[in-house]
């Protein structure tokens, strides 16, 4: 019998596709674009500073450090302060001034502008003060704020010494009194006023030492006026 040849071992087929080419891989450039980034932008910032800088400030030099420029451009904004709330008169108690200044309460203002005294007394007395004492006049004006409730009387006005003794001016009425008189108003409207004198008998030596007082009827309220 003829002898089997021994096999060759198979050789490779050439594959006939072309092969794909190897390219370079590129380097990350992550990194790379965040420092362009802030790079411009930083560039940016700087060049609108200096910008506004050169409007609000046209002699800035430009070489300043970048804290002045940046204080430049954004200046602090100005504190507002609040509105203070006025303070509301009182509408009880006692409100104490002195004379020729407005005292004024939450319903109606008092004004105390001048005094005089008299030793013979006035044309409409009918006798004459006891030996030592005057009549004793002041001049009253009263403003009402409100449309009711404010009314202007002489007997709702005294005169007080030192020591507190009141006299009231029911104790000239035999005396005669200074004219015009305050008048008798109920209800005075609003910007109302009254105006008038109202005089008492008191001693000559204690005339320094008064103070008047105001205190309508009823009212929680009363007006202290120094007179000297």
């Amino acid at each position: 019998y003829p002898t089997v040849p021994s096999r060759v071992p198979d050789r490779p087929v050439p594959s006939t596709r072309p092969s794909r080419p190897e390219y370079p891989t590129a380097p990350s450039t992550t990194v790379g674009n965040l420092v362009g980034g802030c790079l411009l932008t930083f560039v940016v910032v700087v060049g609108l500073g200096l910008s506004i800088a050169a409007i609000f400030r046209p002699n800035l030099n430009i070489s300043d450090s970048m804290g002045s420029v940046a204080a430049v451009a954004y200046p602090s904004p100005t504190k507002r302060e609040p509105t203070p709330t006025p303070t509301p008169f009182p509408s009880k108690g006692v409100i104490s001034g002195k004379i020729g200044e407005t005292l004024e309460s939450s319903d109606y203002s008092l004004l105390v502008d001048t005094c005089e005294v008299s030793k013979a007394g006035y044309k409409t007395s009918i006798s004459t003060p006891k030996p030592g004492n005057v009549i004793f006049s002041c001049q009253v004006t009263i403003v009402s704020k409100v449309a009711k409730g404010v009314s202007s009387n002489g007997l709702y006005a005294s005169v007080r010494n030192r020591d507190g003794q009141e006299y009231g001016v029911t104790s000239t009425m035999m005396l005669g009194y200074k004219e015009p008189t305050l008048p008798g108003i109920n209800d005075l409207g609003v910007g109302d006023r009254a105006k008038g004198w109202v005089s008492y008998e008191v001693p000559e030596s204690e005339v320094k030492s008064m103070t008047f007082w105001y205190q309508g009827l009823f009212s929680p309220l009363q007006f202290k006026v120094t007179l000297y």
